[in-house]
């Protein structure tokens, strides 16, 4: 029960997402600039790849943790509540 909520709350954050992006680009308004742009240095655009790659990797993350039903995480706390 608890995944199928997890679920529905990401599906709803990512769609709502999606459709503000698409309703700003309707308007004429750029809404991806990360690692855009003549006026940055080498290194702030490379820095700003990184971020938009780690944000898209994020998706797939928060999906899998999801489904595997944080079984890391469960047990990292575990280990860490017998180390106290």
């Amino acid at each position: 029960m608890v995944q199928i909520l997890s679920l529905t709350l990401v599906f709803i954050f990512y769609f709502s997402y999606l459709i503000k992006n698409i309703t700003l680009l309707k308007q004429k308004i750029t809404v991806n600039q990360l690692g855009k742009g003549n006026n940055k240095t080498k290194n702030i655009i490379k820095f700003e790849t990184i971020l938009k790659i780690l944000t898209i990797l994020m998706v797939f993350i928060q999906l899998s943790s999801i489904i595997i039903e944080n079984n890391c995480i469960k047990t990292i706390s575990i280990v860490s509540i017998l180390r106290m």
